[in-house]
């Protein structure tokens, strides 16, 4: 079972001593246990080349990621004194990285983990289980909502038929 939790609405953004602007990432997170904050990047590639990089197995599933905003992520993974973190316009001081991707092999989350120096790899399974295990009301809605216009999609393409 996971154990963070969003800490803002707001998106984090990094700023380094070599680069003067800044390179917005994903989400903020909290471990509620330690109440350590993370940064964190969601990568779910479904069908991106043929779904070669649905399931994170490999470090080098990473590589084909060029852009800065993700290499100032993974620079985060491993905090340095150039690096300012803000969240809206308040500073923070993340203690790490999470990356987020779609499905995780074992063995990719290890190797990963590892390799990146990241706190957690996540998957997007494993949050939804979290969410139901926690019986959480607006995950739950959320779901029923999807529930409910799925229904209605395949409905109109019965033409009308309500199965």
């Amino acid at each position: 079972m996971t154990t963070v939790r969003h800490t803002k609405t707001s998106r984090p953004t990094i700023k380094t001593g070599e680069a003067g602007r800044g390179y917005t990432l994903d989400f903020t997170l909290r471990e509620r246990a330690t109440g350590n904050v993370y940064v964190s990047e969601m990568k779910c590639e479904i069908e991106y080349q043929n779904f070669k990089y649905f399931v994170l197995e490999q470090v080098s599933h990473l590589a084909h990621h060029k852009k800065p905003a993700f290499e100032a992520f993974l620079r985060a993974a491993r905090p340095t004194a150039d690096q300012t973190i803000f969240v809206g316009r308040e500073s923070i001081t993340p203690v790490g990285a999470i990356l987020i991707w779609g499905a995780v092999a074992p063995q990719g989350r290890d190797d990963v983990i590892k390799a990146m120096g990241f706190h957690k790899v996540l998957s997007i399974e494993e949050i939804c289980a979290d969410l139901a295990s926690w019986k959480c009301e607006r995950y739950r809605a959320l779901i029923e909502q999807r529930q409910k216009w799925c229904n209605e999609l395949f409905a109109g393409l019965l033409e009308g038929r309500a199965s």
